[in-house]
């Protein structure tokens, strides 16, 4: 059965590789391409079926102006208009906490770290979506598990207690910025230190950037 896949990557190189090893196995299917997030939105606004896209999450800035500045809004605009189609993400982010991130609110059907990448691990995401599998590949399932080893770094606001540590805010301007009292920031740090095994609020950004949190 035919579909229509739109691959979107700022690397023409990789783009072209993509449609090399998707050809060989779907020779009926339509690919469309892009190399940058205007093209991409272009497709999206002109075609009338796209069945799936497989697109970078890095994809380089886009006008800022613009609706569609990143690879996450682009996800965002495709699936307003083909809210039923299937959505491959690509990334070469290892950091778990983006992965989490992905994978919680982006939702995508097969999230793929491109250290993963290969022809066989390609055709099979492609392959398990249109079965109606979700596939990550193996990098992505190992992360992903060390985020939920942590559970309490899956309390939103804990995230942004630690990316507002790393970025050198003080106890007073979190509380401010999350409209928390300085005690309950006080409170949820402490809880951190003590998942991370870490004594003090250094140790802690230390230690959650070598893990891969932030």
């Amino acid at each position: 059965m035919s579909f229509t896949l739109l691959i979107i990557d700022d690397h023409q190189m990789i783009v072209d590789w993509y449609k090399y090893v998707l050809q060989q196995v779907y020779q009926d299917a339509t690919i469309l391409s892009a190399t940058s997030i205007t093209e991409g939105v272009a497709h999206v606004d002109h075609s009338t079926r796209l069945d799936m896209v497989l697109v970078d999450y890095n994809l380089g800035k886009g006008d800022a102006e613009a609706e569609v500045a990143n690879g996450v809004e682009f996800v965002h605009y495709f699936r307003r208009k083909f809210p039923k189609a299937d959505v491959i993400l690509v990334t070469g982010h290892e950091g778990t906490l983006v992965l989490y991130t992905i994978h919680k609110k982006i939702v995508p059907q097969a999230l793929l770290l491109k250290i993963d990448v290969t022809e066989d691990l390609l055709k099979q995401a492609v392959q398990a979506v249109r079965r109606g599998e979700r596939l990550y590949s193996m990098h992505a399932n190992e992360g992903l598990k060390e985020v939920y080893k942590k559970e309490s770094l899956l309390q939103e606001q804990n995230v942004q207690i630690l990316l507002l540590l790393d970025k050198g805010f003080k106890i007073k301007e979190i509380s401010e910025t999350l409209f928390l009292s300085e005690s309950a920031v006080n409170k949820r740090i402490a809880g951190l230190k003590q998942t991370f095994d870490v004594l003090d609020n250094g140790g802690l950004v230390k230690k959650v950037k070598e893990e891969g949190f932030i």
